[in-house]
């Protein structure tokens, strides 16, 4: 008798820890499908595709521009070294 009421009790253990998963594997695949859904709506209202290559020439820009502007401060420092030196 101790037999069976080990058995039914390792049973009704398993059954409640195989419900949890299935409760735990369907609520991440709703999770899931959630986040793959903002993903696509995201992805699809973008305005325009992401080019890398704009966007390298924008950063070419920029350090043409900055070598630009500092070109008065080393010419500065080119004449202050040539005073020093004599």
């Amino acid at each position: 008798m101790r037999a069976i009421f080990k058995v039914s009790t390792i049973l009704k253990h398993f059954s409640v820890q195989s419900s949890l998963l299935v409760t735990f594997k369907m609520n991440f695949s709703r999770v899931l499908f959630f986040v793959f859904a903002c993903v696509s709506a995201f992805a699809a209202t973008s305005a325009a595709p992401w080019n890398p290559f704009k966007e390298l020439e924008r950063a070419g820009q920029r350090v043409r521009d900055a070598v630009i502007s500092a070109a008065p401060a080393v010419a500065t420092v080119g004449q202050a070294a040539a005073i020093a030196s004599g």
